[in-house]
């Protein structure tokens, strides 16, 4: 019920439409509005039939944070911090109305198969979630510093006997379980650098790259959605992500009006 195509996965298929969507959005490819336009709507067609709603949230997150970042260069960080607080607001009054109404309820009782699979097992998700978190916080208060192994949260749960042996299904848990205070240490690392280099590539770009790329905003919200999606799923294993941490840091290095500058010293 789920769509996965050649990834065989549907929360990574789900991973790779929304960083797809924002590079799109960020190259303003095709030229052609209407040709643009119409392959945004098939890439979120796609993204709805994966059902994933780590996807659903990471698009939401995308666009929020692209719209604030492009705000911010355009009109100044007064505006985007209004516009920031306004789509928090709206994001809070959606959360309400979503539980007043028991929208995952209803959507589970539905006809509508897609509604079922996707917003329909929020709620059994979320229990799933909370078993594995439970027995990963287990797994990391009985190891020791160095960690348990890279990819050994499934095999240490199988081998326990666990309710719900899975794998970590969090970046953040499964450095710190199976790489220990290294890999806690190399995460914080990471995400630091990536957040300055984001930082850094909202800006006036040289004309090589202003060629290339319409603005760099959305490329910014991609980033920040594969952190939050980070949290439900292991998404440093996937080859797009790193592919899109390139393309950033290409930007950072050479596409930048100062870095054009140092270069040609």
């Amino acid at each position: 019920t789920r769509a996965a195509l050649t990834f065989g996965n549907s929360n990574l298929a789900a991973s790779y439409f929304v960083l797809s969507l924002m590079v799109i959005l960020a190259s303003g490819r095709p030229r052609n509005v209407v040709l643009r336009a119409a392959g945004s709507v098939m890439v979120v067609v796609a993204l709805v039939l994966t059902g994933s709603l780590a996807g659903f949230l990471g698009l939401v997150v995308a666009l929020a944070v692209a719209a604030v970042a492009a705000t911010s260069r355009r009109a100044g960080p007064l505006a985007a911090t209004a516009l920031l607080v306004g789509l928090l607001v709206a994001g809070g009054i959606g959360a309400v109305v979503a539980a007043r109404y028991d929208a995952a309820g209803t959507a589970r009782s539905s006809q509508n198969l897609l509604l079922r699979s996707s917003l329909g097992r929020g709620p059994e998700s979320a229990s799933e979630r909370a078993t594995l978190l439970e027995e990963q916080i287990e797994l990391f208060t009985t190891g020791d510093l160095l960690g348990r192994g890279p990819a050994s949260t499934k095999s240490t749960l199988e081998s326990l006997q666990a309710p719900y042996p899975r794998e970590a299904h969090n970046d953040y848990l499964a450095a710190l379980i199976e790489r220990g205070v290294i890999g806690a240490v190399g995460m914080v690392l990471l995400i630091g650098a990536v957040a300055m280099r984001a930082g850094g590539i909202v800006g006036s770009l040289v004309p090589s790259f202003r060629r290339s790329l319409a603005t760099t905003a959305p490329l910014v919200g991609a980033l920040v959605a594969a952190g939050v999606m980070a949290f439900s799923h292991e998404v440093l294993h996937q080859r797009h992500l790193w592919a899109l941490l390139g393309v950033v840091a290409a930007i950072h290095l050479w596409g930048r009006m100062p870095g054009a500058r140092e270069l040609s010293r």
